[in-house]
């Protein structure tokens, strides 16, 4: 068994590849991964190595073991040898290194999936001997290639910059431009060419502007001129010119530009350094709108819930229909934001739907507001399945343009949540999405059911299983509910519904507001409804809905050793291995077990027989069990079942502690089981598994001589030779052939050791003749045995057996001879 250990808390370590003669210290920071990325990663990589033996871990073994570890975070170390996003230390062909370590130098953004790719990369060098393609000698021959682009400039660019614009906030990049190429930067080559690039990803979209502002100051102290700010929608090289330069600017002292681009789109950025004569310094700042405003003024349109209910965080559609109505009010308060003082504008255009309407907003001085209401009729807004409301100033769109999620004449309802087409779509349908939950925490803040909208769906996911508790506000007559999605396929076509686990009526009683009971649910998907249960005649509710903090989370749970499938796939199922056990031992230090993680499996292998005693602590009420696995073929199909050897309970009498009674084992592969006995109603037990001091391990056994018949293929000793050897739990008897060269009283002389088990009767002697029948023996003191007849020349067999092997083993010697 191949431990691997996944370290995300960082480390002072080293680096060591003695194929490159390379050994080194390495600092690993911390990875900002939370524990249910850290489980997923785990997870799918255990699933990945399922079939190579392989188990993974987040916890440090102990110091005893050997096992490899993946240090996950960022590091600087492997800079001086290229861009790599992950290393290796050995390409190691049939695993025969268990500590050889690797490397992922996982960046703050990267995703799970980022580091499961990576890792898998290094794992597959030092687990499976993997090589690249086409060796070269180097560290990248170990290496996962960053996976960065990176554009083919011209020789002359001598300062290329990866280069990110954030969502919100400010980058700024450094630099300096001269003609002579001295640059303090190492930069140079004026005239005709761009010596300064910044290969840039240019996400600077937000949700309430699609403009970039780029703010150039430069430290004008050689008198320079003729530089030139560009911006190109492709990538373009030196030689092409203004080729797809979309934006150019002379720079000046310190100038700033709002410049309008595609959301979501790459851009490059260069500066030119056709300079005539002169350097200068300079510094270039990118950011979004709430960076640097416009000089023409920013409006905002921002939106009233006395009418609407808007999303906030991104643009959705409705497709209800608004039957019986033929309006709809919409309220919005517009703020002239300018910093500038721009009060030119007088009129806006409002548009919702097919519709546009202009209104006056003459005399709006800059940082004031007004609100404005305004209806239109059904009939000229148009499509009820995509209302769009726009405002503009101009030829600027006020920010804030949102689409319109609302009744009319102020309702609130939103039916993108209904979930009415559940039985043919399933989880696929329209419900609201709340994603991972994994502490106690707001589910929904705010929201709103009743007259048509009568009821909302919400899912959301468990990454652990836990006991959780509901907390449900409203304002009105409501009823929450807690399903799961359950299918059903017949004839190829597969259905869905919803099976209700817990429901609860927050009434008037109560004022509205209710905490459930306690809820046990397994890591999966789930759905909390909240319905209206008077929205047929009118009535509605504001409601709001969040985990308690008395809600436990059972983080620590490890589906990975729960054995399963047993019973068709035996021993290669999924169950942990603790490896070889020889002596009083740790088996396992610190796990748990619980609700959604009920029982653990670990097998173990004696390779001599012993009589052992197991040490278990627990924290709650739990079960250890001993078991030896069976197997049994019926028409060339193999299946599987476990014996129960032993079994210990750990109660409060205990202290959920004990000292198990001996189990004489042979040797050979066994299982451990640890189960909470109360998991299914929600218990929990973190334990620890060890081999009690008390244990006896016993010698090898030679299982080569157990019969007399068996002895014949090991040859026949001579008269004065010796054997010896040991017997006890697992080897029973030995058996030895000698040969009688002629007739007469054979001797039989016991070392001290043997004549004292003898004499105590621990341990039997007898002899057989070549048909195995008993030869009698007769004591001469006491440590000689002689035949009690004369023997004929021929084969005879030596027994030596344990008179009881569960309490008796011993070493013997003897040594063969006739007596005069």
């Amino acid at each position: 068994m191949q431990i691997v250990f996944l370290n995300f808390d960082g480390a002072s370590t080293s680096y060591r590849n003695d194929s490159l003669e390379l050994d080194f210290k390495v600092e690993v920071q911390s990875a900002s991964f939370s524990t249910e990325e850290k489980l997923a990663i785990l997870s799918a990589l255990a699933e990945k190595y399922r079939d190579q033996d392989v188990q993974f871990t987040l916890s440090k073994p102990d110091s005893g073991q050997k096992y490899s570890t993946v240090y996950i975070g960022q590091n600087d170390a492997f800079e001086p040898y290229g861009g790599f996003d992950g290393i290796a230390e050995t390409i190691d062909a049939g695993n025969r290194t268990a500590d050889d370590n690797a490397f992922v130098i996982a960046r703050p953004d990267w995703s799970a999936e980022q580091v499961v790719e990576v890792a898998g990369h290094e794992l597959d060098h030092i687990l499976l001997g993997k090589e690249h393609e086409g060796s070269s000698g180097t560290l990248a021959d170990y290496a996962y290639a960053r996976n960065t682009y990176v554009e083919s400039w011209d020789t002359d660019a001598r300062n290329n910059v990866a280069l990110t614009i954030a969502v919100y906030g400010v980058t700024t990049v450094t630099g300096h431009l001269d003609r002579t190429g001295y640059g303090s930067s190492g930069t140079g080559y004026g005239g005709d060419y761009h010596n300064v690039s910044i290969d840039t990803d240019c996400y600077a979209y937000t949700p309430v502007t699609d403009e970039l502002y780029l703010n150039i100051k430069t430290n004008n102290l050689y008198n320079a001129s003729g530089a030139t700010l560009l911006i190109y929608d492709a990538a373009y090289s030196f030689t092409e010119g203004a080729k797809n330069c979309i934006f150019s600017c002379a720079m000046t002292s310190s100038s700033t530009y709002p410049i309008k681009l595609t959301p979501w789109k790459k851009y490059y950025i260069a500066i030119s350094g056709g300079l005539s004569s002169g350097a200068f310094d300079y510094t270039l700042t990118m950011g979004g709108a709430d960076t640097v405003p416009t000089k023409s003024g920013v409006w905002r349109l921002i939106w009233a819930d006395t009418f609407n209910a808007v999303a906030k965080d991104n643009a959705y559609t409705t497709k209800y229909v608004f039957e019986g109505q033929d309006k709809i009010k919409v309220l919005f308060r517009l703020n002239n934001s300018s910093l500038y003082g721009s009060t030119s504008a007088t009129k806006a255009v409002v548009t919702l739907g097919n519709a546009s309407k202009t209104i006056s907003i003459a005399g709006m001085a800059p940082q004031k507001g007004k609100t404005f209401s305004y209806t239109f009729s059904t009939l000229e807004v148009g499509n009820w399945e995509n209302l769009k409301l726009s405002v503009r100033i101009g030829d600027q769109v006020a920010y804030g343009e949102q689409y319109v999620s609302s009744r009319p004449s102020g309702g609130k309802g939103n039916n993108t949540d209904d979930w009415n087409d559940l039985k043919t779509r399933g989880a696929s349908g329209f419900l609201g999405r709340i994603g991972a939950v994994s502490s106690a925490q707001a589910l929904v803040s705010s929201d709103w059911v009743g007259y048509g909208d009568a009821v909302d769906y919400k899912e959301f996911t468990l990454t652990s299983a836990a006991n959780l508790r509901f907390d449900v506000v409203a304002s009105g007559a409501s009823k929450f509910t807690v399903y799961q999605l359950v299918s059903k396929t017949s004839r190829g076509v597969t259905t869905y519904s919803l099976k209700a686990l817990q429901s609860t009526t927050p009434s008037s009683r109560n004022h509205y507001d209710a905490t459930t009971k306690s809820l046990l649910l397994t890591k999966g998907t789930y759905y909390l409804a909240m319905k209206s249960t008077n929205a047929a005649i009118g009535g509605s509710s504001t409601y709001a809905i969040g985990v308690n903090s008395d809600s436990t989370f059972f983080t620590r749970g490890d589906n990975t050793d729960d054995w399963t499938d047993l019973k068709t796939r035996g021993a290669s199922g999924k169950v942990g291995n603790l490896g070889a056990v020889s002596s009083a031992q740790t088996l396992v230090s610190s796990d748990w077990v619980g609700y959604g993680d009920a029982v653990d499996y670990k097998a173990f292998t004696l390779n001599t027989a012993a009589n052992l005693r197991f040490d278990v602590a627990g924290t709650d009420a739990s079960k250890f069990t001993i078991y030896q696995l069976v197997s049994k073929t019926s028409r060339g199909v193999t299946t599987y079942s476990l014996k129960a050897l032993q079994s210990t309970t750990l109660s409060a009498r205990s202290n959920y502690d004990a000292t198990t009674k001996n189990l004489l084992l042979t040797k050979g592969t066994y299982y451990l089981a640890m189960t909470s006995t109360n998991a299914s109603k929600g218990g929990a037990s973190e334990y620890s598994i060890a081999i009690d001091k008390e244990s006896v391990f016993f010698p090898a056994g030679d299982n080569r001589n157990d019969t007399w018949t068996a002895a014949s293929a090991n040859g026949a000793a001579a008269m004065g030779d010796t054997v010896g050897g040991w017997v006890g739990y697992g080897d029973a008897v030995d058996y030895y052939a000698f040969r009688v060269t002629e007739s007469g009283n054979v001797s039989f002389d016991l070392d001290a050791a043997t004549a004292a088990a003898v004499n105590a009767r621990e341990l039997k002697i007898r002899c057989l003749d070549s048909r195995g029948r008993s030869v009698s023996l007769v004591a001469s003191g006491a440590d000689l045995l002689r035949s009690g007849t004369e023997l004929t020349a021929g084969v005879y067999y030596l027994g030596v057996s344990s008179a009881d092997v569960k309490k008796y083993d011993t070493s013997y010697q003897i040594e063969l001879g006739m007596l005069a």
